[in-house]
């Protein structure tokens, strides 16, 4: 009878880490979408370890990117820290008011410096950091890898948004790519890369340079990184003083689909991936 409850229980497990075909993003919708990124369209098994590392890492990007004071956050916290993640913050530090405008308080990018800090970013960032070290068990000469992969994982998570979600919030979180106007994000024409020209593009273009330092040469990542590269300036020299923003969300779509076509693989050949899902 205790076998058939633990087959039970994992076989229910592993239907929890299968993809929704919704692409809507609330929380399902966004953890459909990091599935995909991270093991492709493919109907791919995991471990049952895999199963709980890839719920552990739903949570964490929730909390870190979305949560504000849903009770849905204790049990996610209870969880992270009953599995072995450290620096869990209490609840209440991170917790705040104001939901529908909560994306001007996470969503500028990983290395932003809030100066009205109401979502308490230090401890959030924290969180998805020892989440991922948790899952992957990454080594020390993988410490690079462990922050360009969790700065990843968040990163994924504001596509989703700029796909998913309304021009209403969009001055809210970082820019996908070089607009002529963007209000209250400053840039460089002149300079590139994340921190004096940060969009969303100018991040997965350093992060995935820093995750796959040894397959740089490889097919995929050239491919990937030139996708990146050709649109990376799409709108730079707009005439119009706003882009439409059905022209950002299909741009946004367009990078989602080279990310599900080629990520996948690009992590099939780290050991950290392996560990953590199989």
């Amino acid at each position: 009878m205790k076998n058939i409850l633990n087959k039970f229980n994992y076989t229910l497990l592993c239907l929890l880490c299968l993809p929704l075909v919704c692409w809507s993003h609330g929380y399902y919708g966004h953890n459909s979408e990091l599935r995909r990124i991270l093991f492709g369209n493919a109907d791919i098994q995991l471990s049952k370890k895999g199963c709980i590392n890839l719920r552990l890492l739903y949570e964490a990007a929730f909390m870190t990117l979305d949560y504000t004071y849903q009770d849905v956050g204790k049990e996610y916290l209870k969880d992270l820290k009953e599995n072995g993640v450290k620096d869990v913050p209490d609840f209440t530090s991170i917790a705040f008011p104001g939901n529908q405008r909560h994306q001007k308080y996470t969503h500028r990018g990983w290395n932003f410096v809030y100066v009205k800090d109401r979502a308490n970013w230090s401890a959030r960032k924290k969180l998805l950091l020892s989440t991922v070290d948790e899952v992957c068990n990454f080594s020390n000469d993988e410490k690079i890898k462990k922050d360009a992969f969790a700065a990843l994982i968040y990163e994924f998570h504001v596509l989703g948004d700029h796909i998913g979600d309304s021009e209403y919030t969009k001055f809210d979180r970082i820019r996908l790519v070089s607009e002529p106007d963007y209000r209250g994000q400053t840039i460089s024409p002149t300079s590139d890369g994340p921190f004096n020209n940060p969009t969303l593009y100018t991040y997965f273009i350093y992060h995935i340079h820093r995750l796959f330092r040894e397959q740089q040469q490889s097919y995929e990542f050239r491919q990937l990184i030139g996708f990146l590269n050709r649109h990376k300036d799409e709108f730079a020299n707009s005439k119009e003083r706003q882009v439409p923003y059905e022209n950002i969300q299909f741009l946004a779509q367009k990078t989602r689909d080279e990310l599900i076509r080629y990520f996948p693989i690009l992590l099939s050949r780290e050991k950290f991936y392996k560990r953590a899902f199989f």
